[in-house]
């Protein structure tokens, strides 16, 4: 991906799925509010049909991408064709959660100042397993994200295999984590990055935060199922780049699964996969493990 083709898209496509939105009520929506220290704090809630059940659901722990919130997908039309097909017996029903992680490429920060990725896999699992009935075992949880989003998603499973038996990435931000990206992408992407990673080229943690390292560093067992969909005309570049993390997790013993496919980077085609990509991790969950 060259520096051009990344300044020249990215705000573009951001900026159009931080304002387009769709009519309609947002179907089973539950509104909460975690105030936790160094995170956003907010969160949202997709409740299946007939939901509660006698059994707790699988959940799924959905990031956003730059400049989106946890209400993504509720403006797009994604909850709503959720919950119409499992309402139609299309899709095994599951608990969402979406929470708000700023502009902060779900990461820790280097100054310290916000935690989104100890947020995301600490106090708020712990909120939702407490207000919901949702399952409580590896194989029960799987996160996911767009963009910024699919970056984060991806290093949590990779991080935290203890947590999350599957993770996803829609037109994930699989970008070499250097300098070279903070000094040639758009202005609001490099505030973010430094915001994120740090601002002295001398002092950050890009190099630990780069996807390709954490999956030379993830353990041996257990580990997350990964699920990779990018648009084949992605105007950054991020096919190509999901290809070659695709390789790499094959390399080191994932089980990984590549859809390239018709698309660009924008809700045009996130409106559509990021339901292929939930219909297969919901037909992916392991059943509990019964006792004994």
């Amino acid at each position: 991906m060259t520096a051009a083709r990344l300044r020249r898209g990215l705000l573009a496509a951001a900026l159009a799925g931080a304002c387009a939105c769709s009519s309609g009520a947002p179907p089973r929506l539950r509104d909460a509010q975690a105030p936790l220290a160094g995170a956003a704090g907010g969160y949202r809630v997709l409740l299946p049909p007939g939901y509660p059940a006698a059994s707790p659901y699988p959940v799924v722990y959905f990031l956003h991408g730059l400049l989106n919130q946890s209400s993504a997908l509720w403006r797009q039309g994604v909850a709503q064709g959720l919950v119409a097909r499992m309402a139609a017996g299309e899709l095994p029903p599951f608990v969402l959660a979406a929470p708000d992680g700023g502009n902060g490429y779900w990461s820790d920060a280097h100054d310290g100042s916000r935690a989104y990725e100890t947020w995301v896999t600490g106090g708020l699992r712990e909120r939702v397993e407490a207000a919901y009935a949702v399952r409580r075992d590896r194989a029960g949880r799987a996160v996911i994200g767009i963009s910024m989003g699919g970056y984060g998603a991806l290093k949590a499973g990779l991080r935290h295999p203890d947590l999350y038996g599957q993770a996803g990435s829609l037109s994930g931000a699989i970008l070499r984590m250097d300098w070279n990206l903070v000094e040639t992408t758009f202005l609001f992407n490099r505030w973010a990055l430094k915001r994120s990673f740090g601002r002295e080229r001398t002092d950050n943690s890009l190099a630990a935060n780069d996807l390709m390292a954490v999956l030379a560093a993830a353990p041996l067992a257990p580990r997350a199922r990964l699920w990779l969909h990018c648009g084949e005309q992605d105007r950054y570049g991020l096919a190509a780049a999901a290809a070659r993390f695709h390789a790499a997790a094959g390399a080191a013993g994932f089980v990984s699964t590549l859809v390239l496919e018709p698309g660009d980077h924008d809700w045009e085609y996130w409106r559509r996969s990021t339901l292929a990509q939930l219909a297969e991790i919901a037909n992916g969950f392991a059943p509990p493990a019964g006792p004994g």
